[in-house]
């Protein structure tokens, strides 16, 4: 199956959705702090469960986020896109 990606506007956006662990389940991930992105996996009664927190440095927040596959192997990669603080 190929991946799937869904993303709130044409643009990055601050939560991105798409089917992360290829079981046809809408998965999302989400900015939930400038320096935090929130995976969480879909189950099939329609909650989530977060599977992942990934961090970036203190002086590099985000302010959007995008999904896609960037290294074209089938798999969705998560971008976090923001801007270095000096």
């Amino acid at each position: 199956m190929a991946a799937i990606a869904v993303m709130s506007s044409a643009s990055a956006a601050t939560v991105a959705f798409g089917d992360f662990n290829h079981d046809g389940l809408m998965d999302r991930a989400a900015i939930t702090s400038p320096t935090t992105i929130t995976v969480s996996l879909a189950n099939p009664d329609g909650s989530y469960t977060v599977s992942a927190i990934l961090k970036a440095p203190s002086n590099q927040p985000m302010r959007d986020i995008n999904v896609r596959d960037t290294k074209a192997d089938g798999n969705l990669d998560i971008l976090g896109v923001g801007y270095v603080n000096r």
